[in-house]
């Protein structure tokens, strides 16, 4: 069922008028949600797959999900510890107002104003082959 019960029980007068997501749509909700925090989508199974591409697929969701763990990524403690003490004005009285899919922005838009600003340090101090690019841009090109 999707919304507050408590809102929700005294308006309506039937079952039926209860909001409600059936096994068929599930996954095209779960997608709507990947889609709403910024990962891909995916395709929905397919039930006359042969046994043989299903076991392949298996084996790559299982390799990805491995090579996932091992990328040395930082946990959402460390995250969120580290973007309270970027001086952005999150602290950790006020961390927890922002939204989890803003937590990766953050920290990519800060990474790519730190790398701006030592590119420009080292053009400065004479590098030749640094084109510094600059970080107020869409972080998707």
């Amino acid at each position: 069922m999707v919304g507050n019960l408590k809102e929700v029980l005294p308006k309506i007068k039937s079952v039926d008028e209860l909001v409600v997501i059936k096994e068929e749509e599930f996954f095209n909700f779960q997608n709507l949600i990947r889609e709403s925090v910024g990962i891909k989508p995916i395709d929905p199974p397919n039930p006359n797959e042969h046994w043989k591409i299903k076991q392949m697929k298996a084996r790559a969701r299982y390799r990805d999900k491995v090579k996932a763990k091992q990328g040395g990524g930082l946990t959402l403690k460390s995250t969120l510890v580290s973007i309270c003490c970027m001086g952005i004005g999150l602290n950790p009285l006020n961390i927890g107002e922002i939204s989890y899919m803003a937590i990766p922005l953050i920290m990519r838009s800060f990474q790519e104003r730190e790398k701006y600003e030592v590119d420009i340090k080292s053009v400065m101090a004479g590098a030749k082959k640094v084109k510094p690019k600059y970080w107020i841009r869409n972080l998707d090109d």
